[in-house]
């Protein structure tokens, strides 16, 4: 099955938040996220795509203060996940926001966007695709936060116990693992540089490995 189908009519929303609550990777991401954020140099009101959003299960680990300075745009290719993240947004007063469906690799967002900032989205689309999408619209900084494994190159750890839907994804899905290398040779040919790096470690031998690009010049 198509992994972009698996998403969209198999994997259930609770059964996602379930999943990342219990693999220990939502605050990891949320600290890189926001230690990414302080390297965007970006000015108030700049406006931040956020493609792939799902459940915005990173979003119990941030501080809303640290959101308000920008305008946000959450999308993913699932309505029912946008519905839960809408939930937690309204946990956070004052951060200016959109949740809308889109695709990553076709976005049809409204600009101008200053900023793209992908949370383990590259590994289930063709990311190829996605970043021409990005860079075609002149967006200034992007940030991915890729996976990395120490050991078994499976997405999801084999030994781990999994939710109903997110056990389906481990039948039916084929995730593959973005190089980093191969990410930031991409960009830099289309004219970005590695402007911060950083990296964390998780569960099952697993890392999460934050980089922001800037456009050259």
């Amino acid at each position: 099955m198509d992994l972009r189908q698996v998403w969209t009519s198999v994997v259930q929303a609770a059964d996602l938040d379930q999943h990342m609550a219990a693999n220990g990777q939502a605050p990891v991401n949320a600290c890189l996220l926001l230690r990414m954020l302080a390297h965007l140099t970006l000015p108030p009101g700049a406006r931040i795509l956020v493609p792939g959003a799902g459940t915005g299960q990173l979003l119990d680990y941030v501080d809303p203060e640290e959101l308000i300075p920008f305008s946000w745009l959450f999308t993913d290719i699932n309505p029912e996940f946008l519905t839960v993240l809408t939930r937690r947004l309204q946990r956070c007063p004052g951060v200016t926001h959109v949740a809308m469906v889109d695709d990553a690799e076709n976005p049809q967002v409204p600009g101008p966007i200053e900023a793209v900032l992908a949370v383990l989205v590259l590994e289930h689309v063709n990311w190829h695709r996605a970043l021409a999408a990005w860079t075609e619209r002149g967006v200034s900084r992007i940030g991915c936060i890729i996976q990395r494994n120490e050991a078994d190159s499976r997405m999801l750890a084999p030994g781990r116990p999994l939710t109903p839907s997110m056990e389906r994804f481990r039948e039916l899905a084929r995730p593959e693992l973005v190089p980093e290398e191969a990410l930031t040779t991409e960009l830099a040919g289309r004219g970005y540089e590695l402007h911060w790096r950083a990296e964390q470690a998780v569960p099952d031998s697993k890392a999460m490995i934050a980089l922001l690009h800037r456009r050259s010049g």
